[in-house]
């Protein structure tokens, strides 16, 4: 018996000891995915396997996580407008639907107590049959999944191309047309994305969303001539000038007679145009790794870069960003940057950029311009395989 109860001892022993070791385990685990961010969540994404949901969601109509990004189109050289916002932005999304004419893909996120809200808007707003608006739920008011939503709203999209932008960039009355005429070469390019350049409307402030369609809708420029009037008056300007985001605009934009213009170089690492382009099972998703502000359409355009698209601008047609009030993310953005110092999602994108790097073969064939302005992380995934 005393063998026994001995044996026992040492059984309960090395059992406590494994249980220590385990936790110690776990432990160093967890510190070493804080440690470097996401880096098994990029790594599932860029290479196109499916991720695991990190936030939950609740669809009107839901997707099957295992449905593609892109299917078979049942229409021939068409394009549609995509994009996310929240429910205040209504009112932007009608806006744009009087000035484009083909399909849109529009997901909101909503709170619980909005869900009624929604479901009268949409009964009472008269939207055409090829506009699909959807709605997902929000579990948690501080974040905002902006990469997920993108994805759900391409997810619905039924035709050859889609045009990425978001709801307070007003494309031109002339942008739908000038896409879907374009030559056959250029549309039948899989690796081709093609920039519609952004303009804002540089006046002063509006209190509402309301208010500023209200404010701005007399002033939208509807022409290239009404455009060039407005940049002349000092009315209008190029996108967020200084921040290196919307760096492609040409000169002679304004008088060419070619459909598009190649763009050659990039003249910073951290472009983010609004674009359309073809979809293929090929085309990378948004990685939903980014949620809130910053960082993530520039996460998109530099994996398409990676894997070898070429960018040319739009000639006839162009959008416009509407000013409204701050959201609430963006404030949030920016007094945490104010008081920390740390650049949300700085680290999230440079993780992604080194995943990229030692995960996928690349093709780039749009470089940097020699004198382009780049980022101090960019050394973070210089190395060339």
């Amino acid at each position: 018996m005393k063998l026994g109860g001995n044996c026992f001892s040492v059984r309960k022993g090395l059992l406590l000891i494994l249980f220590i070791l385990s936790s110690f385990f776990i432990f160093n685990l967890r510190r070493s995915f804080r440690t470097y961010g996401l880096s098994a969540e990029l790594l599932r994404i860029v290479k196109g396997s499916p991720s695991q949901q990190q936030h939950t969601v609740h669809m009107r109509e839901p997707i099957s996580p295992s449905k593609p990004l892109s299917s078979v189109s049942s229409s021939p050289y068409d394009v549609t407008f995509v994009s996310q916002g929240s429910l205040n932005r209504w009112g932007f999304m009608l806006e744009i639907a009087q000035m484009w004419e083909g399909p849109m893909s529009i997901v909101y996120y909503i709170a619980p107590e909005q869900v009624a809200e929604f479901k009268h808007l949409y009964q009472t707003s008269s939207l055409r049959p090829n506009m699909k608006v959807n709605y997902v739920v929000q579990e948690d008011p501080l974040l905002y999944p902006v990469n997920k939503l993108r994805n759900m709203a391409i997810a619905q999209v039924e035709t050859t191309h889609f045009y990425l932008s978001d709801m307070d960039v007003w494309p031109s009355p002339s942008t739908y047309r000038a896409i879907i005429t374009l030559p056959k070469s250029a549309l039948e390019d899989d690796h081709l994305a093609i920039i519609v350049p952004a303009y804002q409307i540089y006046m002063g402030k509006c209190s509402s969303f309301e208010n500023c369609t209200r404010m701005y809708h007399s002033l939208y420029p509807r022409t290239k001539q009404q455009l060039r009037s407005c940049l002349n008056k000092k009315a209008c300007q190029t996108f967020r000038p200084g921040e290196h985001l919307h760096d492609y605009y040409r000169s002679d934009w304004f008088f060419t007679q070619s459909d598009l213009l190649d763009v050659s170089c990039l003249a910073s690492d951290t472009q983010e145009p609004y674009v359309v382009v073809k979809r293929h099972p090929g085309l990378p998703r948004f990685n939903e790794s980014f949620v809130n502000y910053a960082y993530n359409k520039v996460q998109w355009l530099e994996h398409l870069r990676y894997v070898g698209y070429r960018y040319s601008i739009l000639s006839n047609g162009y959008s416009v960003d509407i000013p409204h009030p701050p959201s609430t993310y963006r404030q949030k953005f920016f007094k945490q940057l104010k008081e920390t110092r740390i650049f949300p999602m700085y680290d999230t994108y440079y993780d992604f950029l080194r995943v990229l790097n030692q995960t996928v073969e690349k093709k780039e064939v749009l470089h940097l311009c020699k004198h382009a302005y780049l980022n101090p992380r960019r050394v973070y995934y210089s190395s060339k395989k």
